[in-house]
């Protein structure tokens, strides 16, 4: 079994990565905006970013979207989500991209449309962007809006585990035991699970235990290697 999409936590995760990597021009609004988010003053937060959005910031665009789609400080309307993040995205802003497609994937606020959200998400996977691969990744394993290929669903897994994507690395351990998408190979399969483990995923450490009694000795000092890498 593989990890796949789990929208409200990747969208409040995307969230905070946009507030961090605020565009120098506005780093106090947006820094002000981080604070009072994390200490749940959403009131706070959407009175740092509705100005700087309606003055078409991208990044304070999709905070609000998110703000919106989450009901944080705002009664929960996708159709204002899906408005902000539309703003942004046609500025451009990678993570807006990603939360179109989420929507798009999951039918809030907007009629669900596979296809269009496989647009999306590739946008902001082409752009280097984590959760997108990882979204991506999942379309091609579930055959979601493209036929289905594993092989392509482990690249995109790759990129977005490389990237330290905890999920994407227990995709990537598992399918590397099974087959699946990859050349079957214990020792990859090790290598992908112990990160996943090391960034607190259960799941891959309960996996990797079951895959050491597979193992020799000589195996798994070889894919501890491949770990510390």
């Amino acid at each position: 079994m593989i990890s796949l999409k789990q929208t409200s936590l990747r969208m409040t995760t995307a969230l905070l990565a946009v507030i961090m990597l605020a565009a120098p021009a506005f780093a106090a609004s947006i820094a002000d905006g981080n604070a009072a988010y994390a200490r749940h003053d959403y009131q706070g937060a959407i009175a740092q970013w509705q100005p700087m959005a309606e003055n078409g910031n991208p990044k304070a665009q999709n905070n609000l979207g998110a703000l919106y789609q989450h009901g944080y400080g705002v009664k929960k309307n996708y159709a204002e989500a899906m408005k902000w993040y539309r703003l942004a995205a046609r500025r451009g802003n990678t993570d807006a991209y990603n939360n179109l497609g989420m929507m798009f994937d999951t039918g809030l606020g907007v009629a669900k449309n596979y296809g269009e959200a496989v647009a999306w998400y590739r946008m902001a996977a082409d752009k280097g962007l984590a959760d997108a691969q990882f979204n991506l990744g999942a379309m091609y394993y579930t055959g979601a809006g493209v036929r289905r290929d594993y092989a392509i669903a482990a690249q995109w897994f790759q990129k977005a585990a490389q990237q330290g994507d905890s999920r994407a690395q227990y995709n990537m351990g598992m399918m590397s035991y099974k087959g699946v998408g990859l050349e079957k190979n214990n020792i990859q399969a090790y290598k992908w699970l112990s990160r996943a483990s090391a960034a607190g995923d259960k799941k891959a450490r309960l996996q990797r235990e079951r895959l050491a009694s597979q193992m020799t000795a000589e195996q798994i000092v070889a894919a501890n290697r491949l770990v510390r890498k």
